[in-house]
């Protein structure tokens, strides 16, 4: 477990899954002068582009809220992605083996009481909150079967099984100007609200009435999360499965 402040406590976990060779997953929780960061990316590309997408998103943003002043939270939110953007693109023009590789992102940032979140492609943010034993989502999926759920098309049950469920409309890397949802006000959590960032390792496999039952057991972070991978695989376990959980210790929210 990572403590990175009397307030907070992190927890991340990564995981191959059952069925793929390599995992190409990538996490970061960095301490900066903006505060807490925290990333999740799922990388995709053949000839390891997607390890190596996921790998530089996961740095470039953490190096981009180390090295920047932010006071403008939303507005530093979208330069790290454009930055991170902009660093996957250098690096398959420079490698003709990682030409089309790109990965998805979300990332928290925490201030004080305050968190904000962004992200682009189909890994997601939660939040539970602990007050209601309730599990809200938090990011909408730029998915395919995700724009049909929303124009009535298909329900949430039948995109869990669509066969075009995997198909992506924004990521990290794939064009020159990337336009990443970000919140445009900060969220407020309270004591012992749990965060959850997750590849669709883990959400494409778990439902989220499943998450919530785990996120409110009274078990420790580590515990928590070794449940989800747990359910994750027993699932099928089709794909990587990586998660950050990120409880609010304490807060002066109500």
């Amino acid at each position: 477990m990572n403590i990175l402040n009397p307030h907070t406590d992190i927890f991340s976990a990564t995981d191959i899954g059952l069925v793929r060779e390599n995992n190409e997953d990538y996490f970061g929780v960095a301490q900066t002068p903006n505060e807490i960061v925290c990333i999740v990316c799922d990388g995709m590309g053949g000839h390891n582009g997607g390890e190596v997408a996921s790998r530089i998103a996961v740095g470039s943003i953490a190096k981009y809220f180390e090295t920047q002043e932010c006071e403008d939270a939303k507005l530093a939110l979208k330069n790290a992605f454009d930055f991170a953007n902009q660093q996957i693109i250098n690096e398959a023009k420079q490698n003709l083996n990682l030409r089309g590789m790109g990965t998805t992102a979300c990332v928290l940032l925490i201030r004080g009481n305050c968190v904000w979140i962004a992200h682009v492609g189909d890994s997601r943010i939660y939040l539970f909150e602990a007050r209601k034993k309730r599990l809200r989502r938090l990011t909408s999926d730029h998915s395919l079967v995700q724009v049909l759920v929303n124009q009535g098309i298909i329900t949430e049950k039948m995109a869990a099984t669509h066969p075009n469920k995997n198909q992506i409309l924004k990521a990290l890397g794939i064009k020159e100007d990337i336009k990443a949802d970000i919140s445009e006000k900060p969220i407020l959590p309270s004591q012992n609200d749990i965060f959850l960032l997750c590849t669709d390792g883990l959400c494409s496999e778990v439902s989220d009435k499943a998450i919530e039952k785990i996120l409110a057991k009274n078990v420790t972070l580590p515990e928590k999360s070794n449940l989800l991978m747990l359910a994750a695989k027993m699932t099928g376990g089709r794909d990587n499965i990586t998660l950050e959980l990120v409880k609010i210790s304490y807060s002066t929210n109500s």
